[in-house]
């Protein structure tokens, strides 16, 4: 009996070290569980940070980005005004170079054509006073001619008078 008592002892000691160890794992556990559902509570809380974070991150990031496409937009805005007025004053500059080079060109054509009249009026003028100089050649030709048959005449007809002279002497 007494070793059933003492078996009896050892169980209900036994069952008491297995209901306290029962006791200390649940409390383990229990620990354990609330240590990580804190641990869970923190894990979200920093999700919910983090995420916070990242919206007002992506939202900075976004405005910036806006920033930088308004920005963007006016400097080009700016340079297509620019090079519009660019292109208009180059093209103004073209027209004006354009019509000085066709004033320029008339100029040219006004003078060459002047030049042309002056050389056509000379060249007539000249060939009237070769035509001149050569009709006055012709007449004093016509009369060097004319008195040289009158010497001529006048010497045949002295000739024939010396000879009727003679003649009528010699006989």
């Amino acid at each position: 009996m007494k070793r059933q008592k003492e078996i009896k002892l050892r169980e209900e000691e036994q069952k008491k070290k297995q209901e306290e160890f029962k006791k200390q794992t649940e409390k383990i556990l229990q620990e354990q569980q609330i240590a990580i559902e804190a641990k869970k509570q923190e894990m979200e809380q920093r999700d919910q940070e983090r995420k916070l974070a990242l919206e007002l991150k992506q939202k900075e990031v976004a405005i910036e980005a806006e920033r930088k496409r308004k920005e963007t937009e006016a400097k080009l805005s700016q340079t297509k005004q620019k090079m519009e007025e660019l292109l208009v004053e180059q093209r103004k500059r073209f027209s004006e170079k354009e019509m000085a080079a066709e004033e320029k060109r008339k100029k040219f054509e006004e003078e060459r054509e002047r030049k042309n009249l002056e050389t056509q009026l000379r060249a007539k003028a000249k060939a009237e006073e070769i035509a001149k100089v050569q009709e006055e050649n012709d007449r004093k030709e016509n009369e060097r001619k004319q008195e040289y048959y009158r010497r001529q005449q006048e010497a045949e007809a002295s000739k024939r008078e010396r000879e009727e002279i003679e003649r009528k002497e010699l006989m």
